[in-house]
């Protein structure tokens, strides 16, 4: 069976491009190929396979069974089962696949353990073919790659470029230098990135066959990094190259990305506007398929254009996009961190301490990550890299906020502490208002009783003769007929005397009769009889309150208000506007 290698960059990271001249690493690529469609719930092809010793075919078999299971623990326990019999029987190329693909059915730290235990082993046993320990440091790359953990990743990819230079794997070459290729472009090393890049590129252009994705992917690696680089001329020679053959191939996504590519070269080389209308034209592709992953530079680059002509709401609006995109995807581009001072600056200079603090903690974050990855390498980077600086402009924003919310929240705490006391004021007056128009109510609507007085009842501790307290009784029911009462000048001495009796007497006889002292009984007949005729006399109503005091027999309005009060529990004034609202018809 003849096998291609051409298209198998999917499989290049388990070890499935082995040297032409090796019969064996044919066979054990075969095996990994097998193995990783079994995983993949692929076509199984093991019947095809020929050649194969004795001691293949017992592992080939044992593996395929993994087929069998369908959790991630039942595969896990099976191939560490495998793997120990490989460990006992010696076949440490199968412990090696064994371990390699435990490693594959995690995403987590699980998947270090085993590639670390394969280093180890291989180096401890002294085993070492074009496979192992090479798998290992590649999928440890792939690992932190994934992580972004760029600096591990370039450790370990380093020492896969060794492995492929050992055993002469020119594909192997070529997948491991864009890896390191993109590692050294995001620090900044543009002239190792671009050589890598071209060796690539010459790579793919000597091959029997062209793999037109991995070409256009090189020339678009290639446009990306003189763009980052600022060499604009070659940059723009890649796009316009690029364009070319993307429409040749019929390739439309790689054709708008060329495009948009030459609409950051153009922005370098002081093309604003037509920088701007190339972007958003050829920007809107992605946009539409939901793939923004890769408008990230379009959106800083649009910003920067906007910047240059002056329209600074329009460009913060694309440095605010190019935030969103990192939020969703994390790439640590250098680049970004340019983005989140163009935010900082913009907002500090509107005296905006919210969004202010908000972009300078992203930058600040963005620099700890960068400076965790070691990433700024250059100079220019590093003389721009202070985290102390911006921690202590981030301490001033949050002592000002701070003043500033302790004057906002005085201002706000005397503000509702007014607003309570006026709802409470106001709740009160309306509560008060319902109760007096109640009371109001229950004055119209009372009828005028005439108590009738037992004469017959006496009272032992009254110290009055019985003959006496009659006497005075009938005198008061007389007294309480007429007017006598509304004399201002009267008092208990005038009035005993008229009824020829003492004062003791009459008070007493007052005070038990009529549960009251002489001042109050006095007081409520002539607010009774002021109620009977601001009731009944239209003249009287027109009175003022002072007016009807006098007539009644107060000395003042005050104290004839005060009784009215004591008495009824509102005030005459407010009695006699009603009164005269519910008499609108007598006028």
């Amino acid at each position: 069976m003849a096998l291609k290698f051409n298209h198998m960059k999917k499989n290049q990271a388990l070890g499935l491009f082995p040297s032409r001249n090796v019969k064996m690493g044919i066979l054990v690529f075969r095996f990994f190929l097998i193995l990783f469609l079994f995983l993949n719930s692929s076509i199984n092809i093991f019947c095809q396979m020929k050649n194969i010793t004795k001691e293949d075919r017992k592992y080939l078999n044992l593996l395929q069974k993994v087929k069998k299971f369908n959790s991630t623990d039942s595969k896990a326990k099976y191939l560490d089962s495998v793997g120990k019999i490989a460990r006992q029987e010696k076949a440490y190329r199968y412990l090696f696949v064994s371990y390699n693909y435990l490693g594959l059915l995690y995403n987590d730290e699980r998947v270090l353990l085993y590639s670390d235990s394969i280093i180890k082993l291989s180096s401890k046993i002294h085993f070492e073919d074009e496979f192992y320990p090479k798998d290992a440091y590649q999928t440890k790359g792939d690992f932190f790659f994934k992580k972004k953990d760029y600096k591990r990743a370039l450790k370990n990819y380093l020492k896969v470029s060794e492995y492929a230079k050992k055993y002469k794997n020119d594909y192997l070459t070529y997948s491991n230098n864009r890896n390191i290729a993109f590692i050294k472009r995001i620090t900044g090393n543009y002239e190792i990135a671009i050589k890598l890049q071209k060796q690539n590129l010459n790579y793919l252009m000597n091959r029997d066959k062209l793999d037109t994705t991995s070409y256009l992917n090189t020339l678009v690696s290639l446009a990306n990094v003189f763009n980052d680089a600022h060499i604009s001329d070659s940059a723009f020679y890649y796009n316009k190259l690029g364009i070319r053959e993307s429409l040749k191939f019929k390739k439309n996504k790689y054709y708008n990305h060329f495009s948009i590519n030459n609409g950051i070269t153009l922005y370098l080389k002081g093309e604003y506007k037509k920088a701007i209308d190339t972007i958003n034209k050829y920007s809107t592709y992605f946009e539409k398929f939901k793939s923004k992953k890769n408008l990230s530079f379009a959106y800083y680059y649009c910003g920067k254009a906007y910047l240059k002509i002056n329209d600074k709401p329009k460009a913060i609006n694309y440095f605010k996009k190019t935030d969103t995109i990192f939020i969703k995807y994390g790439n640590l581009y250098p680049f970004m961190r340019k983005n989140y001072v163009h935010l900082v600056d913009y907002y500090k200079e509107k005296k905006d301490l919210n969004n202010h603090l908000i972009y300078l903690n992203k930058l600040i974050k963005f620099d700890s990550l960068l400076h965790s990855q070691d990433i700024y390498l250059n100079k220019e980077l590093i003389e721009k890299y202070d985290i102390p600086k911006l921690r202590q402009e981030k301490k001033v924003i949050l002592n000002t906020m701070k003043n500033k919310d302790k004057i906002s929240f005085s201002i706000i705490f005397s503000i509702s502490s007014i607003l309570i006391l006026i709802s409470i004021l106001l709740l009160y007056q309306i509560k008060l208002k319902i109760n007096y128009k109640k009371r109001f109510n229950s004055i119209i609507d009372e009828k005028k009783k005439e108590k009738k007085i037992k004469h017959e009842e006496t009272i032992n501790n009254l110290n009055v003769p019985k003959k006496i307290v009659e006497e005075i009784l009938i005198s008061l029911e007389s007294f309480e007929k007429s007017t006598k009462y509304t004399n201002k000048d009267l008092t208990l001495v005038s009035l005993s005397k008229e009824y020829s009796t003492n004062t003791n007497y009459l008070s007493k006889v007052i005070n038990h009769y009529k549960k009251k002292n002489f001042s109050n009984y006095l007081n409520e007949l002539r607010i009774e009889y002021a109620i009977e005729k601001m009731k009944n006399d239209l003249i009287f109503r027109k009175y003022t309150i002072k007016a009807i005091a006098e007539e009644v027999g107060f000395k003042s309005s005050e104290s004839f208000s005060k009784a009215f009060y004591k008495l009824k529990g509102i005030k005459p004034s407010y009695f006699l506007k009603e009164l005269i609202k519910s008499k609108k018809d007598d006028y």
